[in-house]
């Protein structure tokens, strides 16, 4: 797919700012919803694992870093399961539509 066939300018009537669509392949559109559902999750996790800014306290810091590299690796570790819910998901909704598009595919 070329640069000129991938970028789709709407002009719309009015003052409006025309809308700018940019077209991405299948795969590209699951990995980058597989990643943000990732980096959500990771983050929701560390606010329910309290690490917030209370974190950055001299008594955290006296401590050391351990306990916010710990919950850190646990959010990490975590986010693994939304985004491979959302990779089956995406995966399933891009069949699913292969099928429709293309119904010869079937076995």
């Amino acid at each position: 797919m070329t640069d000129a066939n991938r970028v789709v300018i709407v002009d719309r009537p009015g003052p409006e700012i025309p809308v700018v669509l940019v077209k991405q392949s299948p795969l590209m559109a699951i990995g980058v919803r597989v990643l943000r559902t990732y980096l959500q999750s990771v983050v929701g996790f560390l606010v329910v694992l309290g690490v917030g800014g209370g974190a950055l306290l001299p008594i955290e810091q006296a401590v050391g870093l351990a306990p916010l590299w710990s919950k850190l690796l646990t959010a990490l570790q975590l986010g693994a399961a939304p985004a491979l819910v959302a990779l089956l998901q995406n995966s399933l909704e891009l069949l699913t539509a292969l099928d429709v598009t293309q119904p010869r595919l079937r076995g």
